[in-house]
Order: C-alpha cells, then structure tokens, then sequence
C-alpha cells in the first residue's frame, strides 16, 4: 500500500508538470475564451464533487476506524496505513476527472505557422 501512495504522489506531480506545460501553449483569443468557460465549469464541478467525496469519506473513515481498531485489533499504524490508502484512491479518482478538464486546453493550442 505504501507503495501505491507513492506512485500516486508521483502522479500527482507529473499531473500538475503537464498542466504547467499546457497551459504556456499559444492559444487563439477566442479559444481562450470558450477554453475558460469550459474550464470555470469543470471546476466548479470538481468543487462540488471534492466536497461530496471528503464528507463520504470522513464518514467510510470513521467506519474503518472502527472495525480495523475495534474489532480487529489493529494497531493504530497499520490503520493509518489503511486510511491513507483510501484517500490515495479517491484522489486518483479526482484527478482522472480533473486531469480531463486540464486537457481542456491541449486542442486549443495554435498551430506555430499562425502565431
């Protein structure tokens, strides 16, 4: 599992180096322009799913904690293994959806003969 944060992180920073990259892209002023709106309304529906998603886990965390501590006499370390886990996977999650609407970008990039 330990393993598994780790390539996530590494995706994480590979993610936000790609956007970096797109987003220095020559870009047409109207493409620009409908880029943004798309790109307003993809986070603003990543907002609200993020918020969705941290209340549910909050809730599936506190039911982990139960049953791995209480009932399965875990140690404490293990548990905290098992939570970062899950929040890996719902980030992984996220990203997918994110790094969707970041891609937004990448087809509207003009062609270097128009600049």
């Amino acid at each position: 599992m330990l393993c598994g944060i780790v390539v996530c992180a590494i995706g994480g920073v590979f993610g936000i180096w790609q956007y970096g990259q797109t987003k220095k892209l020559p870009v047409h002023d109207s493409m620009r322009n409908v880029s943004n709106i798309i790109w307003e309304t993809c986070k603003s529906y990543l907002f609200q799913q993020g918020k969705f998603l941290a209340i549910l886990w909050v809730l599936i965390g506190a039911c982990m904690v139960y049953y791995f501590m209480f009932l399965q006499h875990m140690p404490l370390g293990n548990v905290i293994v098992i939570l970062l886990a899950s929040i890996s996977a719902s980030l992984v999650a996220t990203a997918w959806r994110g790094s969707a609407c970041a891609s937004i970008r990448r087809p509207t990039a003009a062609p270097r003969s128009q600049r």
